[in-house]
């Protein structure tokens, strides 16, 4: 599952007066086996850790950002092989860079996952890219960004690669990631269901409006390849008529 859990601080509800027991509801409604959560503050980051550590191990390396990238994943099911993080800026190994010198740097998480159960090891990254209201032009750079160390880092090895990309199918950052000419990567949305412009929407419209918007943008993804997909989902999950997040959740379900 991918989900962008909404900064602490956001209103109208913010993470401690509501939110934070309804995304830990979801998490463990879910029950997937890795997790990706964007939009993760400090606070979130820490108290999701203490939430969710009976389940989960809950990795988030920092960049000096507003928020954080984080990747869970099950503690029985999985052993950690390595981890890092890029920015996506002109210097991607540097923490807390980005396209303009200021204080807004997007990142991606990432960590190699060997299956207790298989003995086959898996590359899984968590990212969150540059909003709408900054320029197109950061979104595809960062998508050549992201192309490129995924290469370099999964080693080989089955990719799963799942956040807030802020971007929509035809745009330039969407064809770099699934178009790339040596490792590009599966929409695992849309491979299996086909345009339905009523339902696809990942944005829902804000937390404190119900029911949320179906037929918005659909800017959260995950992406795979060397893997089979198996099922594929954008979750409307509420509690009360309440939803944790301004976004949905998206699942998808492999084999391999």
């Amino acid at each position: 599952m991918s989900f962008n859990i909404l900064y602490a601080t956001a209103q109208p509800k913010n993470w401690e007066t509501g939110r934070r027991d309804l995304v830990v509801k979801t998490i463990n409604q879910v029950d997937a086996d890795i997790i990706g959560l964007q939009e993760v503050m400090k606070i979130q980051k820490d108290q999701l850790e203490s939430d969710l550590e009976e389940t989960y191990t809950l990795v988030t390396p920092w960049n000096n950002s507003y928020f954080g990238n984080s990747i869970g994943y099950k503690n029985n099911r999985f052993t950690e092989i390595d981890r890092g993080r890029f920015t996506f800026s002109p210097t991607p190994d540097v923490p807390g860079t980005d396209f303009h010198n200021n204080d807004n740097s997007r990142y991606a998480s990432w960590i190699i996952l060997k299956d207790n159960k298989t003995n086959k090891s898996i590359f899984v990254l968590s990212t969150h890219f540059y909003s709408h209201r900054e320029q197109k032009v950061e979104r595809h750079k960062s998508a050549q960004i992201l192309m490129d160390k995924i290469l370099k880092l999964s080693k080989g090895l089955p990719v799963i690669a799942m956040g807030d990309f802020n971007t929509v199918e035809n745009s330039a950052a969407y064809v770099t990631i699934t178009e790339h000419k040596i490792n590009p990567l599966t929409d695992t949305y849309r491979v299996l269901h086909p345009n339905n412009p009523d339902i696809d929407g990942t944005v829902n419209g804000g937390v404190s409006r119900y029911p949320g918007l179906t037929n918005g943008e659909r800017i959260d993804y995950i992406f795979s390849s060397q893997l089979r997909v198996l099922e594929s989902g954008i979750l409307h999950t509420h509690f009360n008529e309440n939803y944790p997040s301004d976004h949905f959740p998206v699942t998808a379900r492999f084999g391999y």
